[in-house]
């Protein structure tokens, strides 16, 4: 953006400010220097072009604090992105999940009675007091309460991460995605 185009901007932000709040120019400077650094977190707006904001507003801007908060969400948006991913793949391993294989691979003394499997809790080691659904992949026990998936279980009874539980599963079941793939490659240069 050229100098007249950033000064265009910033008036019309504030322009914007002023008639849609109560608030003096000076806070209103202010809000607008904070929309300024917004749009440069977001990639809205360049470097240069935030410090033409900063000196026009007459704004003292720490640079180097700017570009390290830019970073910071880049990581956090990336964070979530990767916790959203690994949840669809866990969903998908989950539903095509072989049970039986995995209750199997986990305890010794497994009792199978209709639609469930029957175990000790490594938890609360009750006897047979873990019921784990074959459908539904879930498990809970009826004596300490616990509860959640064939992940979960395997977590608390191995003390797996969650990536390592989810290419164990889908190992046990046969079932391999593109996801799980790069997951076992990345889990196999972390053990290295």
């Amino acid at each position: 953006m050229t100098k007249n185009e950033i000064q265009q901007h910033i008036e019309d932000l504030i322009d914007y400010q002023l008639s849609e709040s109560n608030l003096t120019r000076e806070d209103v400077l202010e809000v607008t220097m904070l929309n300024c650094l917004e749009e440069f977190y977001d990639d809205r707006l360049a470097l240069e072009d935030l410090l033409k904001c900063a000196k026009y507003l007459e704004y003292d801007i720490d640079v180097a604090a700017a570009e390290e908060e830019k970073a910071t969400r880049i990581r956090r948006k990336e964070m979530r992105k990767a916790r959203r991913v690994f949840k669809r793949a866990e969903k998908d391993v989950l539903k095509h999940a072989d049970t039986i294989k995995v209750v199997d691979f986990l305890f010794k003394n497994v009792t199978k009675k209709g639609d469930f499997l029957y175990v000790n809790c490594p938890f609360c080691k009750d006897n047979h007091s873990v019921a784990i659904s074959i459908t539904n992949k879930t498990f809970s026990c009826i004596n300490c309460n616990m509860e959640g998936t064939l992940f979960d279980l395997m977590h608390k009874a191995k003390r797996y991460s969650y990536k390592k539980c989810l290419v164990t599963v889908a190992g046990l079941s046969n079932y391999h995605n593109d996801y799980v793939i790069t997951l076992k490659y990345e889990l196999g240069k972390e053990n290295k």
